[in-house]
């Protein structure tokens, strides 16, 4: 099959480097081009490909000067954010320049000094290796062990130690980069530029977000490394000296520079000469004869006393050949390729004959195929591939990453909900019954079926857009001048109100339940048991509250279910007000501390008071522990909070964050605010729905992180007041994991007034806002995220302004007596009812999926409850885009406190009568706008009785009908008119009718002997707090009942 373009031969390269035989291929597409041919062409796309593995051509090649051959744009380019600007990427002078200061560390002393050095690391990882009464270790892994022989080695060389966490103690602070991380990094890094390579110069076709986390590691473990080089204040070391000895006096501490000298030097001096080791013993192995004799002749030739140098090396041939010939079979580095920056001929290749010169045109790509060249048996003899498939053989077992993080695989992911994946000293058992593992199965069934929901809801609010759009602007084009400029404004302004809150609500988040719903499955429910448990530190942090709430929660940490010693409390107080209460709690609880940032920078909110707690814990003693765990002050955690998160962290090292549901205690009777419909929604549906998909954002509260992990991103992120979602994201960039369990392991207390509810929602919507900003105008791990924050502005704008338009907007439409919806026959205002009909029982049946899913009685258009919020959005949004109108007409940011200090403060909690609460609410709580929305709905509400009675006593034909159903009784604006109704009687109806909030105290059940309190059973039990959404109920009677008339009418 021809192939002028060379998909065909470009969709082979692909696969042969997924199938780990690419050597193999280069070999076969010099067969295919006939007997005795050693150079052949081909194209993909634009780009010559000229293939050679003839002697003379490979010569020519090496002696071109290198302004002729050049290692090419798109190689550097693809290899840069690995490699960096250092050998494998520059050319001409730059290469040079790099090439002239890796001369040192070959000097002969240099080579003596290795050969000493990689004895003794050698014999240390001998002696790390268990021996048993047999006298023999456990099967190990040699290609990881030789690959980490070979790191240890390269370090050793370039910093004067080799930094392993098995051969040397802790350093700088106590706490080391790890290894494994770095390995696996390089190592999936290295595959991933290989499987770039071969697209050529259209390498930025690929592209993966691993890979650049990948790459971030890989920096910060050298950055680390050469972080004493380039420190002033250090004592160097003789190696820290030569490194620093060739560098430019002006760059001479840049540590860009020395990083770009050290990544090239330490990457060959780890992979090659651990495959090399790997590929001799995979030999030697498969013939024991061979494997003997070399062992006899090292034996005689060092002797059993360690005693090795350069001479008796050079002067053990049979070593020499057994490295050779592994070397000709398994080459480490089978091709070389080169890009022709000028016109180049080589000496053969051409003609009939394949003899005479060859033309290699600029910009053509060289690939000198080695490892084909070593299997040529006019060369090597008929022998020369060996027996079988050695070449295949050989890359399969060298390319296998010898250590990795890699993603879950479904097989690993069954063992884990299975819980036969346990690590070695840990005991770890399912903490749930047969009958809890049931119904969580179900809901996961539950997940799965909105995914279908889901594309039903898409299709019919998509039909009905359409159709009410086309009918819209039809109307509009044949209206005559009996139809007012204001009825048609009122007819754009409602279809642009359901546009807008379709944009918003139900497009993205049933585009996330048809992309994660099929991949829904909870995270298993396990509780680690016994004393072998690994270390937590525990913060609590603390701004000014109430005393006695951080008191019970600060008891009920030290008191969890965990060994003492391998845990620690710190209260973290950034108002400077508890030391006394705290140093009282050191005498019943010796494993709590204190710590306040009085006196120092006390910027960045809570995240800088959760950086300043990690810091604080690293120089206790001891130094930092392996997890740490963070909790709000009002969040009292369960006996097992700890055992029951810390068992993901050590079943799986890819997660770096775990964190529970928010729950609370102090909910009031039928919840009027519809607070915990808000933590329900958010938590059980949405939050799940996205860890289905592995972008899970939590860390709020609650939470235990690894330390690495944490370490890994320079610890919480501070450029937004939302840190713990823009934290989770950089969790998640660095190539870590963020799980959410869906388990009640924390209890907390919600605002307990309507004015510390308020500030809260606006302290939430401030957060999100600057989440949105931080992801494009903070570091520079985060800029490729700067879509989905233009995504999200955008969003958040449309969400503002169809919340407002509902909220404001629909009743002022209703009351200007003029149609919702623009038609011009029956025939269109029935086929609307119909597309409305099955676009509200798609959206309902989505929403009692949810509400199944939640374990509450909620409904999918859950914002409609909430409508009564949409003033309370207008500020931060402005403060956001226009700082000085907001200043003007909003007035200043209100201040971050803490909710539980806002909700217990307010002044309206203090009086137990109702009308009195009402006067308060009134002056305090800005119920004007909620007031003016109640008037409008009324006076709509009369007018629209009035004029439809008037339409009644007129009527000759069906026009009463026509009226009442275009206007304020079409079905999707009954239903967010009565939600706008009942959402501005909210204030009113939580000042009137719900009772003052009982004490805290009688939601807690308090242990006698530890103090420690908790929520009592009736406090937690939360079933009989169900919204009940009347006008859900109401509106689809009332849509039957227009279904049913309209299809009688027509």
């Amino acid at each position: 099959m021809k192939d002028p373009l060379g998909i065909l031969l470009l969709r082979n390269h692909l696969r042969a480097r997924r199938e780990h035989r690419w050597p193999s291929l280069l070999t076969e597409i010099l067969d295919s081009a006939g007997n005795d041919v050693h150079t052949a062409s081909h194209r993909i796309f634009a780009q010559q490909m000229i293939y050679t593995r003839d002697v003379n051509n490979i010569k020519a090649i090496v002696s071109a000067p290198s302004t002729q051959l050049v290692l090419g744009s798109s190689r550097g380019a693809n290899f840069k954010p690995v490699a960096g600007d250092g050998l494998f990427t520059a050319d001409g002078k730059v290469w040079e320049h790099y090439r002239a200061t890796a001369r040192p560390y070959f000097t002969q002393a240099r080579q003596a000094s290795f050969i000493e050095n990689l004895e003794n690391l050698i014999q240390q990882r001998w002696r790390s290796l268990s021996v048993h009464n047999h006298g023999w270790t456990e099967p190990i892994d040699l290609q990881s062990f030789f690959l980490e022989l070979t790191l240890d080695a390269s370090m050793e060389n370039l910093f004067g130690q080799s930094h392993s966490p098995q051969l040397s103690g802790t350093e700088k602070g106590g706490h080391l980069p790890d290894r494994s991380a770095f390995a696996a990094s390089l190592d999936a890094a290295a595959s991933f530029v290989g499987d770039r390579t071969v697209l050529g110069k259209m390498y930025w076709v690929k592209q993966s977000r691993d890979f650049y986390g990948h790459c971030r590691t890989i920096r910060r473990f050298i950055e680390y490394h050469i972080d004493g080089v380039h420190d002033p204040c250090s004592s160097p070391s003789k190696d820290e000296e030569d490194l620093k000895s060739s560098v430019p006096r002006d760059n001479q501490y840049h540590p860009t520079e020395l990083r770009n000298r050290i990544q090239p030097l330490l990457f060959t001096g780890r992979n090659p000469g651990g495959a090399l080791l790997a590929i001799l013993f995979f030999f030697l192995q498969k013939d024991l004869s061979i494997y003997g004799k070399l062992r006899n002749e090292v034996c005689a030739t060092f002797g059993f006393d360690g005693n090795v140098t350069v001479t008796k090396l050079a002067a053990c041939e049979y070593l020499q050949f057994c490295i050779l010939e592994s070397l000709r079979l398994g080459n480490v580095v089978p091709a070389i390729m080169r890009s022709a920056e000028k016109d180049l001929v080589l000496p053969r290749g051409g003609g009939s004959d394949n003899q005479s010169p060859v033309l290699v045109p600029q910009g053509s790509t060289i690939i000198v195929c080695i490892q084909s060249l070593h299997l040529r048996k006019d060369l090597w003899g008929e022998d020369a591939a060996g027996e079988g498939d050695v070449l295949g053989d050989v890359y399969e077992f060298f390319i296998r990453p010898a250590s990795s993080l890699s993603q879950t695989t479904p097989r690993n992911r069954k063992m884990l909900r299975d819980n036969k994946l346990k690590p070695t000293g840990v005991s770890i058992e399912p903490a749930e019954s047969p009958e809890q593992k049931h119904y969580r199965s179900v809901k996961v069934k539950l997940f799965r079926w909105q995914a279908v929901t889901a594309g039903l809801c898409l299709l019919a609010r998509s039909s009905i857009l359409y159709v009410w759009t086309k009918y819209t602007i039809r109307g509009l084009q044949q209206s005559d001048h009996s139809v007012s400029g204001l009825a048609n404004i009122v007819a754009c302004a409602f279809l642009f109100t359901e546009i807008a809150f379709t944009a918003y609500r139900l497009y993205p988040q049933h585009l996330q339940s048809i992309a994660y719903g099929p991949k829904a499955a909870f995270r298993p429910r396990l509780r680690i048991t016994g004393t072998q448990v690994p270390k937590v530190d525990v913060l609590i942090f603390y701004c000014g509250e109430e005393l006695s709430i951080l008191l019970d929660t600060a008891r009920a940490a030290c008191s969890v279910d965990y060994p003492q010693d391998k845990f620690r409390v710190t209260v973290l107080d950034d108002s400077n007000s508890a030391p006394e209460a705290i140093r009282t709690l050191q005498s019943r609880y010796p494993n709590i501390f204190y710590s306040s940032r009085r006196g120092k920078d006390r910027s960045w909110h809570k995240a800088g008071n959760i950086n300043h707690g990690l810091k604080f814990v690293a120089s206790l003693p001891g130094g930092p522990y392996e997890l740490v765990a963070g909790l709000d002050v009002d969040m009292i955690p369960e006996k097992d909070w700890l055992r029951r998160l810390a068992p993901h962290l050590c079943l799986d090292p890819k997660v770096g964050l775990v964190s529970s549901n928010q729950r609370f205690y102090n909910v009031p009777p039928r919840d009027p605010l519809g607070q915990l419909l808000q933590f329900d929604q958010l938590q059980f549906v949405r939050q799940l729905r996205k860890d289905f998909g592995g972008i899970g954002l939590g860390g709020g509260t609650g939470w235990v992180a690894s330390r690495v992990a944490l370490d890994s991103i320079g610890g919480f992120a501070v450029d937004s007041i939302c840190e713990d979602f823009l934290t989770c994201v950089d969790v998640t960039e660095a190539g870590w994991t963020v799980a959410l369990l869906d388990e009640d392991l924390q209890w907390g207390l919600l605002p307990g007034s309507l004015n510390g509810h308020t500030k809260q929602i606006q302290r939430w919507t401030s957060a999100m806002l600057s989440f949105y900003q931080a992801l494009s105008s903070g570091s520079a791990k985060r800029r490729h995220q700067r879509g989905f924050q233009i995504a999200a502005d955008v969003s958040t704008i449309a969400y503002v302004v169809a919340m407002n338009l509902c909220y404001f907007g629909l009743p002022l439409m209703v009351l200007s007596g003029h149609p919702l919806v623009h038609i011009d026959s029956p025939d269109q205002l029935q086929t609307l009812i119909r597309l409305g009909f099955a676009d509200f029982v798609a959206q309902s049946a989505q929403g009692f999926l949810e509400s199944w899913t939640a374990n509450f009685t909620i409904y999918s258009w859950h914002e409609p409850s909430h409508l009564w919020h949409a003033p309370l959005y207008v500020g931060p949004l402005l403060r956001r885009w226009l700082p000085t109108l907001a200043a003007i007409t909003v007035g200043k940011v209100a201040k971050l406190s803490p909710g539980i200090s806002a909700a217990n403060k307010s002044s309206e909690t203090r009086y137990s009568s109702r009308w009195k609460r009402l006067k308060v609410i009134c002056t305090e709580c800005s119920v004007l706008p909620h007031l003016f929305v109640l008037g409008t709905c009324i006076a709509g509400a009369v007018i629209f009785l009035y004029n439809a009675s008037y339409h009644h006593l007129r009527a000759t034909d069906h026009s009463t009908w026509t009226y009442v159903v275009t206007h304020v009784g079409y079905p999707p604006a009954l239903f967010l008119w009565l939600s706008a109704l009942r959402s501005a009687c909210t204030p009113f109806w939580y000042a009137v009718c719900v009772p003052p909030g009982v004490a805290r105290e009688t939601l807690l059940a308090r242990d006698e002997k530890s103090e420690a309190a908790y929520p009592t059973r009736e406090a937690k039990d939360q079933k009989h707090r169900r919204v009940k959404e009347w006008q859900l109920v109401f509106t689809l009677a009332y849509f039957l009942a227009v279904l049913i008339v309209s299809s009688a009418r027509v």
